[in-house]
């Protein structure tokens, strides 16, 4: 039930944002190097500042959910933009919130799902000629059993709690504030 809340809830801004950002240049194939950079920088922005949140309310993660903490994300990201540029990583977003499970939920809802897209996108990495030269993309790794196995668990972890009728909108309004983080970003030149 709260997972059919956040999907349903999300879907129009999560449509909106996957039309206008650079990751439909890796689809296409056409995407180069700096486009590249300013897409990992636009998500390093985003990932970081959600992590920082969630980290920073580490003790009010319901237990099946706190292995879903960390910097996994944000790390991969700078791994990749450190490998080909020498400028500082961009600071993360500014973002406040609740301290409760239901804001947690919505936002690693987002950070979590992502990751399905990920996985089609290193795919399609593969195909870019203009980044031929990457040996090896951290957050777009495309594991797809790993991404999928980690997918599934988050679901499960989601699906055990019970959540009030409030708590899954507060969950919903999370998962939309975190996409709109995302909107923000991608509108912004970093380089």
């Amino acid at each position: 039930m709260i997972l059919e809340a956040l999907k349903n809830g999300t879907t129009s801004i999560h449509d909106e944002i996957e039309k206008n950002n650079l990751t439909n240049l890796i689809m296409d194939g056409s995407i180069d190097q700096d486009q590249y950079e300013t897409l990992l920088r636009h998500n390093f922005k985003v990932y970081k500042a959600v992590e920082d949140f969630i980290n920073g309310r580490y003790e009010m993660l319901p237990l099946g959910l706190k292995s879903f903490a960390g910097y996994e994300k944000t790390n991969a990201l700078a791994k990749d933009i450190t490998a080909f540029s020498s400028m500082p990583l961009p600071e993360p977003m500014s973002i406040s919130g609740a301290r409760d499970e239901a804001t947690l939920v919505g936002k690693l809802y987002v950070i979590e799902g992502s990751m399905i897209g990920g996985i089609m996108m290193s795919k399609k990495l593969q195909s870019c000629s203009n980044l031929s030269h990457i040996e090896s993309h951290h957050f777009f790794n495309g594991d797809v059993n790993e991404g999928l196995l980690r997918w599934n668990e988050f679901k499960e972890a989601v699906d055990s709690l019970d959540f009030s009728y409030e708590e899954i909108k507060t969950a919903v309004k999370s998962a939309k504030a975190t996409f709109k983080l995302f909107k923000k970003a991608y509108k912004k030149e970093l380089i």
